[in-house]
């Protein structure tokens, strides 16, 4: 998966599968590094965990680090007016229930999941079945 996360007082942490799918968003106040490793844990694999900001503020590097997997931080910040164009082709419904903190790590998930998404979609043509398997070969995550 590929995991957002927005750090501060309120944590918003993100979650889009390898196929750009939502699978779940939540934040809460006050988590740690630890917690917000943790419900990671609860969700499956990490591929890449993303961030809206550039540099990556200090707890989400200690995320990524904590998977040994990749760090996408956009070439800069992401404007409000980019992260709602990222957030456009999302549910309504969902879009309203979400807090600031849980779209702004919506948004970096999704920015990070179109950064890789033809590399992705390649390896999945070529692998099938196999195709976690094979990203993490080619994404050197093994």
């Amino acid at each position: 998966m590929i995991i957002g996360v927005d750090p501060g007082a309120t944590v918003g942490v993100a979650f889009v599968d390898l196929d750009g799918s939502i699978v779940d968003v939540l934040s809460g106040k006050g988590l740690s590094v630890a917690d917000v490793v943790f419900e990671i844990q609860q969700h499956g694999q990490a591929f890449a965990i993303a961030t809206d900001r550039n540099p990556a503020p200090r707890p989400v590097r200690k995320v990524a680090a904590a998977f040994k997997c990749f760090l996408y931080e956009p070439e800069e910040h992401l404007s409000v007016a980019e992260k709602n164009e990222l957030l456009k082709s999302i549910d309504v419904e969902l879009r309203r229930r979400l807090n600031n903190h849980e779209k702004d790590a919506l948004a970096a998930a999704l920015k990070a999941f179109n950064h890789y998404s033809a590399k992705l979609r390649n390896i999945k043509k070529r692998t099938g079945k196999r195709f976690e398997e094979e990203v993490r070969k080619a994404f050197r995550l093994e």
